[in-house]
């Protein structure tokens, strides 16, 4: 270590000399000296002056020798290893022959500086702006918090001063910028700007000689944009990047390699492990092995376990799909456990029993009961009680069967309890139940800020955290429009902007109406922040024919032509957005933008400029980066225009380009299932519904069961497709009883069952599913969600249609403002062969739900799509 020391104070000393001699003479010192191969000979050799000026020779090549100086760090002589990595580290610090000596002053003082003085030099570079060198100094730093600060001001700085360099097109500091990121996205970033400028297959060849973290790092960043999923996947293994390798395995339709990266971890319960291997045996058709360990499985849900691990194992039989295992364990299930259970396999009717309701109905009697054991809990200090877990649950119960005022009677009871025994927040209930009964709750809060203390403000603040100033607005324009509005009138329209069914589709529209008038007609000076205000209410839920409106008015601000560019995409008008997009300044900063330029290519494209788009969308893609979140986005925007093969190849880019922690992997990963269902694509759909529980995400027991018979439908039809009918007619039935009565089978299995020629069992499923969805509805006849999903399941089925019908419109009356109840009176329409009724339909589900690339789908396929098969 002494050694290593004393040569870089050694390199660092000489460095500094050299540099302020080369800037003084302006010639090299060794014009004429060997190769590098031969510098490198000479570096190692006893003789001090020979090693010298092999040095200072090397040191002339500057960044060009850098390969070659890791190589000779390899070296087998550990003095010349040491010489090699020092000289390295001074060149990659920006000690250079042509390094100002002002520069290699501060470089010096940093290097030698302790973690206070550093962040001063980091400072002191920053007001220079010499940004490389800070780079340079990050990618080095071993100390944690000098490295944090250092990273705070690359965040800061670096972006602008890329996308600087970018616009005046100077792609050499843009190189230079890039390549010392150190980060992830960093990484990409860089490998996607190679990638553009012809460099990365060059840049691949030459990394894949290294074998230090940094460069092994760096070439798989490299593989992950190049995208070639076999190469990925045996050099990853090689590697030791064992989730890489098991990602494009997953990409190929291959969910084992990744099954097996996750059971190397050591923080897995016992039950997650047996689910691990279970679905290994399962995808390698080891059906013996399969069967034995869901036997162990149950063994382990069944045991008394701690709560955490009880859901732990409850889970993954949910995971597996053992459906038959989970109707043995419900017998020992805790209320919340059963509720959920019962809710998952639509056994509704059971539900009063569990809650011990007498009946279908709120009896006095009963809630008397329940509230007097929750006073009880309280004063005992019991806050998350069983009595309160009842009540809870019948309101989810009631709220779900449209009966509101059961709700609200439930609701006031227990509030009235806690102010009574003084214990918890009303405050913090109120803000909880207004999330979770946005219906039923409305009449418990409206009573409780009239006549005691709670703040109408607060719970606007509260519920509606990500746009409270606009809901506060709002609810100050509702008092200024009608002085006479009661508490629950002005709670029941805020609710109503956040999709909830609280008003008429008329009452709604007379609402925005007078709310984009007021703010046309505000004052000059305070147009555009009015203008801000309505948006944030429209971003929240709003109709998109409004939003177009107000997008126009010009004192929106900078950004109008942009949001409406976005909007008018959305909406179809395709000519006028790109002529939106037009009449902005296409030199400002906020159209020096990926995803602006990308859309805009797009525009062209749609609009038949090809030449135009074509020179947009490598602009775009440079100015883009790169990243997971970039082509995220870039998928969006494909399925808006249908483009399901180009939606398809931007998600998969977004997996490879995705770090462990990315945010929304297991989205991506349900949206590439649904593009490959689409496509056809069966083992690699059947792959990826396999590994959506490896996301770190929390779902709940029914997204766990449908991922589990997602992944048996797509097994089976990857079955049917290589001509094993019987085994893939069998894993279908076996998929549809899993879920025989949810809407998702509506989405894909019924249509694909007719669409390959399995009409007598679709029928036999079909007719099987619609009973059991009209029987619940004969026990709750408010249940408009299920009358909307048997709605779903006939028209997609293209069966019952007059049922159908009839179930629907009952269900708007309930809601007028859902998109998804629109959306299923069009789909009805459409079964019915009308063509006209099912796009008006469906024009309004996008009016009101115009960021869902789905809802767009559908009115595609209304407007020029075939009527449904028989």
């Amino acid at each position: 270590m002494r050694t290593t020391v004393f040569l870089l104070l050694f390199f660092l000393i000489f460095g500094s000399a050299l540099a302020q001699e080369e800037a003084q003479h302006k010639e090299p010192v060794a014009a004429k000296l060997a190769t590098l191969e031969e510098l490198g000979k000479a570096l190692g050799s006893d003789d001090f002056e020979e090693r010298n000026t092999a040095g200072k020779a090397i040191w002339q090549w500057g960044e060009r020798a850098l390969d070659f100086l890791q190589k000779l760090e390899s070296s087998r002589d550990p003095e010349l290893a040491a010489r090699a990595a020092n000289l390295r580290y001074q060149i990659r610090c920006g000690i250079l022959p042509d390094t100002p000596p002002e520069i290699v002053k501060i470089l010096n003082g940093y290097l030698n500086a302790d973690a206070t003085a550093r962040e001063r030099i980091a400072r002191e570079l920053e007001e220079g702006e010499h940004f490389e060198y800070i780079l340079r100094l990050h990618a080095l730093e071993e100390d944690g918090d000098t490295k944090k600060i250092l990273r705070e001001i690359v965040n800061e700085s670096i972006p602008t001063l890329i996308k600087k360099y970018l616009v005046e097109n100077n792609m050499s500091e843009v190189r230079k910028l890039l390549s010392f990121a150190d980060d992830f996205d960093g990484k990409i970033q860089h490998a996607s700007f190679l990638q553009h400028q012809g460099e990365l297959d060059q840049e691949i060849a030459r990394l894949k000689e290294f074998q230090d973290p940094d460069s092994v790092s760096r070439y798989l960043a490299c593989l992950r944009v190049k995208g070639d999923l076999p190469l990925i996947q045996s050099e990853a293994t090689r590697l030791g990047d064992f989730q890489l390798a098991g990602l494009a395995a997953v990409l190929m339709g291959d969910p084992v390699p990744l099954y097996q990266e996750r059971l190397k971890s050591h923080e897995l319960e016992a039950a997650q492990k047996v689910v691990l291997k279970l679905l290994i045996a399962r995808a390698e058709g080891d059906h013996e092995r399969e069967q034995k360990l869901a036997a162990s499985l149950e063994k382990i849900a069944q045991s008394k376990r701690e709560p955490v691990e009880r859901e732990i194992a409850r889970n993954s039989l949910y995971i597996a799909g053992l459906t038959e295992a989970l109707h043995r364990l419900n017998d020992e299930n805790e209320i919340e456990e059963a509720y959920e259970f019962y809710a998952t396999f639509d056994l509704d009717e059971k539900i009063p029993k569990l809650l011990g309701l007498p009946g279908n109905q709120l009896s006095q009697k009963w809630l008397k009961e329940k509230l007097a054991e929750l006073m009880g809990a309280l004063l005992r200090d019991d806050l998350a009680s069983e009595p309160e877990n009842r009540l809870q649950s019948a309101c989810f119960f009631f709220e779900n069967r449209g009966d509101y005022e059961a709700v609200s009677t439930i609701i006031k009871g227990i509030f009235e309890i806690y102010r009574t025994s003084g214990k918890g927040s009303i405050q913090e209930l109120s803000s909880y139940y207004i999330d979770v009964f946005p219906n039923g709750s409305l009449g418990a809060i409206a009573h409780e800020i009239d006549h005691f203390k709670l703040s109408f403000g607060e719970v606007v603040r509260n519920h509606h955290s990500r746009y409270g100033s606009s809901f506060l607005w709002l609810w100050s324009q509702a008092k200024e429009i009608d002085p006479e509005i009661s508490t629950l009138e002005s709670l029941r329209l805020l609710n109503a902007y956040t999709g909830a069914s609280t008003m008429s589709r008329e009452e709604f529209g007379k609402w925005n109406e007078v709310l984009l008038q007021r703010v046309k007609d505000a004052k000059p000076e305070a147009k555009e922040r009015e203008c801000a205000r309505l948006n944030g209410l429209w971003t929240s839920f709003g109709p998109a024919s409004a939003k177009w409106e107000l997008y126009n008015i010009p004192e929106y601000g900078e950004n109008r032509f942009i949001e409406a560019a976005w909007l008018g995409t959305r909406l179809g008008r395709y000519d006028e957005a790109l002529e939106l997009l037009k009449s902005g300044d296409p030199e400002s900063a906020v159209y020096q933008n990926g995803l602006i330029l990308y859309q805009k290519a797009l525009l062209e494209a749609k609009n038949g400029k090809a030449d135009e788009s074509l020179k947009t969308m490598l602009k775009a893609e440079l100015f883009g980066g790169g990243t997971a979140n970039f082509c995220r986005a870039c998928s969006i925007y494909q399925s808006v225009y249908g483009h399901e093969k180009e939606a398809y190849e931007e998600l998969i880019k977004t997996v490879l380009r995705s770090s462990e922690d990315f945010p929304y992997l297991s989205n991506i990963m349900s949206s590439l299932f649904q593009r490959a269902i689409t496509l056809e694509k069966w083992d690699q759909a059947s792959a990826l519904a396999g590994v959506y529980h490896l996301q770190p995400s929390r779902f709940n027991s029914t997204r766990y069961l449908v991922k589990a018979f997602e992944y048996k439908f797509a097994t089976a039809m990857s079955l049917l497709k290589k001509g094993k009918r019987e085994e893939a007619v069998s894993l279908l039935e076996e998929a549809h009883s899993m879920i025989p009565a949810n809407g998702s089978l509506a989405d894909y299995f019924l249509p694909v069952l007719r669409a390959h020629g399995l009409k007598a069992l679709h029928d036999r499923l079909c007719q099987k599913t619609l009973g059991l969805i009209r029987r619940k509805i004969e026990i709750y006849p408010s249940d408009h969600a299920a009358k909307n999903t048997f709605a779903w399941i006939a028209s997609r089925a293209n069966r019952n249609l007059d049922e159908a019908e009839k179930m629907i419109t009952e269900a708007l009356e309930v809601d007028q403002l859902s998109p998804a109840l629109m959306d299923t009176y069009a789909e009805v329409k459409f079964a019915q062969g009308k063509r006209d009724e099912a796009i008006q339909w469906s024009e309004r589900a996008v009016d009101f739900d115009i960021s869902e690339p789905q809802i767009h789908e559908q009115l595609r396929r209304f407007k020029t799509g075939a009527f449904p098969t028989p």
